[in-house]
């Protein structure tokens, strides 16, 4: 089986690795989180946030989700069901400093409680991940770590008892898998809230059946995979409020090997 680079494994299938829902006050881990040791521990360290650095929301709090790491090629500890994102939204991958030294302080204080076996991503030496905090330590270092916590009444909220019914789970882990499916897309336009480009999407000629997005900011242009990836992008743009022009009804875009001007900006269209 899988791993993922904090050693654990890791599968595309979260019933493999004993997934459970999380939710923490209103705000709900959609894709939830590993049970057992590994809960307890993210239960514990998402209530803290939550009550000492600020109120958690949804959606914008993620947990399981098999994938790559954002920032190298090794597997994601999300794919083990061993991370949680805390309000992405407001701490985008990359980004340093969206804390105050407050709220430093205080996750200072969370991860130095949990017995060194939780890292966050804001103490990543390469790049930073503020939202994000991952288990390490061994199968023996977790459970004592947990064992400690479990004395300070973390527990996992599950919400009703109904919850429990295996037609509830099996739903659940239904909408974990569309949530994983969707996360890339949402964790790509995100990262990209603060800047608030505008997206165009159009076709170019020769290329009648695929769509292309251009970033008007940034002067890029590239090829979406497919129509499904084309719908959900514009669905997540809409819901988060990210200006976007969509022109792919209109004529193709037509010039030297498919590159063309965009004439309602005067913006040419180059290359990522």
């Amino acid at each position: 089986m899988a791993t993922s680079y904090n050693g654990w494994t890791a599968s595309p299938d979260p019933r493999a690795i004993g997934v459970v829902p999380m939710r923490v006050g209103a705000a709900v881990f959609p894709a939830g989180v590993r049970g057992g040791d590994s809960a307890t521990i993210l239960a514990y360290v998402a209530r803290r946030f939550h009550s000492e650095v600020e109120a958690l929301y949804t959606p914008g709090c993620w947990g399981y989700a098999y994938r790559q790491n954002r920032n190298a090629s090794n597997l994601s500890v999300h794919a083990a069901g061993m991370a949680i994102d805390c309000n992405a939204p407001s701490h985008p991958n990359g980004v340093r400093g969206t804390f105050t030294n407050t709220q430093l302080g205080a996750i200072r204080r969370i991860v130095a409680d949990c017995g060194g076996v939780v890292r966050w991503g804001g103490d990543f030496t390469g790049t930073p991940d503020e939202m994000h905090f991952e288990i390490i330590g061994t199968p023996e270092q977790v459970a004592r770590a947990a064992d400690r916590l479990r004395g300070s009444g973390a527990t996992i909220d599950l919400g009703d008892d109904d919850m429990a019914d295996p037609g509830v789970v099996a739903a659940l882990n239904n909408i974990n898998w569309l949530v994983n499916q969707m996360k890339p897309t949402l964790d790509t336009l995100v990262a990209t809230v603060n800047s608030r480009p505008e997206y165009v999407f159009f076709k170019v000629a020769g290329d009648p059946g695929s769509v292309y997005e251009a970033n008007v900011g940034e002067r890029t242009y590239s090829g979406i995979p497919s129509m499904q990836v084309y719908e959900d992008r514009v669905a997540v743009l809409t819901a988060l409020g990210i200006p976007f022009k969509d022109f792919t009804s209109a004529d193709p875009v037509t010039g030297p090997d498919g590159y063309g001007t965009l004439v309602p900006w005067g913006e040419t269209v180059g290359r990522k």
